[in-house]
């Protein structure tokens, strides 16, 4: 049985909290450091043009600090349901709207680190309507990307977030069998 004995914070910024977690497995001690747990919950959207064209944005990631190629995404706002902050994200991004909006599940980035998790989202039936009106320094480029060359675009480095690839590639799967009346997605969560 794994127990937690203590909590501590570490340090604490604008957007993370540092805590390191004691723990008693089995009778052995042994401390881990990770990001605290963050009570937000973030969306992604993977919004299909067809079957096999999809939008994807770039952006500068401060992270590798360069610009990157991703899918829209970013927190869900108190009051906001994931489907209604999926909407505004991919608006705000991309200037697009759907006529539906699926919630495929929840995945992790990194759960032996951090708890933080993002739910995936499929869009289908887009409309252009607006011009980016997004809440960043600069607007992303937007354009309109095939599975045909997703492979080179993430071998190529151009795609880095694993989260964006897992969320393309279950979106696919998605739409495939719910285009051949197979069962649908199960709960990933």
């Amino acid at each position: 049985m794994v127990t937690i004995t203590d909590i501590t914070t570490l340090a604490h910024s604008r957007f993370f909290t540092i805590e390191e977690v004691a723990l008693n497995f089995h009778g052995r001690a042994a401390r881990y450091e990770r990001l605290a747990a963050d009570t937000h919950r973030a969306v992604l959207v993977v919004a299909f043009l067809d079957d096999e064209h999809y939008l994807q944005i770039s952006e500068y990631a401060v992270g590798v600090e360069k610009h990157l190629c991703s899918l829209p995404m970013g927190g869900v706002e108190k009051d906001e349901t994931v489907d209604m902050a999926a909407r505004r994200e991919l608006l705000e991004e991309t200037g697009y709207t759907a006529e539906q909006f699926t919630c495929l599940g929840r995945i992790g980035s990194v759960p032996a680190l951090m708890p933080h998790g993002i739910d995936i989202v499929v869009a289908t039936g887009l409309s252009k309507v607006a011009e980016f009106s997004g809440d960043e320094p600069e607007a992303p480029a937007v354009s309109i990307a095939s599975f045909e060359h997703l492979p080179q675009t993430v071998a190529s480095g151009a795609m880095q977030d694993s989260r964006a690839v897992a969320a393309l590639y279950l979106a696919r799967d998605y739409l495939g069998r719910n285009r051949s009346s197979e069962p649908a997605l199960a709960p990933l969560l």
